[in-house]
C-alpha cells in the first residue's frame, strides 16, 4: 500500500489537484479555474476520516486593473467567511490592505488593515 499519493492534471485555464494519504486518511482535492482576466474562482475540499469531518470551500478573486486593486473572498461549510481587498497606492511602492474573517459558528471576527512594502 503507498503511503501518500498527489495528482496533479491541468489545462489552459484550469488546474485539478488530488492528495490522498490512506495512513493518514486524508484527502485533499482543489480545483482552480480562470474564467475571465480578471475573475478566478476555486473549490477546495479537505476531509480527514480519522477526525470524522470534512470542509469544502469557495472562493474567488477579481482583479481590478483600472484601480490597481484586487478583491479576495471565501465561504466554507463551516460558515466562515473571509475577505481581502489589496490596493496599489501609485506612486508609491505601497499595497493597503482590508480583511475581515467571520466564523459565524464560534461567533469569532477578525478585521485587519495593513500595509504591504514592495
Amino acid at each position: 500500500m503507498f503511503k501518500f499519493l498527489y495528482v496533479s492534471i491541468a489545462g489552459e485555464k484550469w488546474q485539478l489537484s488530488a492528495n490522498i494519504s490512506p495512513m493518514g486518511g486524508n484527502l485533499h482535492t482543489c480545483y482552480y479555474h480562470r474564467i475571465h482576466e480578471s475573475l478566478q474562482v476555486g473549490v477546495e475540499l479537505e476531509s480527514s476520516l480519522r477526525m470524522a469531518e470534512s470542509t469544502a470551500t469557495v472562493a474567488y478573486q477579481i482583479d481590478i486593473p483600472k484601480a490597481d486593486a484586487v478583491f479576495r473572498g471565501q465561504i466554507d461549510s463551516n460558515w466562515c467567511i473571509g475577505a481581502v481587498l489589496e490596493k496599489k497606492l501609485v506612486p508609491f511602492p505601497f499595497t493597503l490592505a482590508l480583511s475581515g474573517y467571520a466564523n459565524h459558528v464560534k461567533s469569532q471576527y477578525r478585521f485587519g488593515i495593513g500595509m504591504i512594502i514592495g
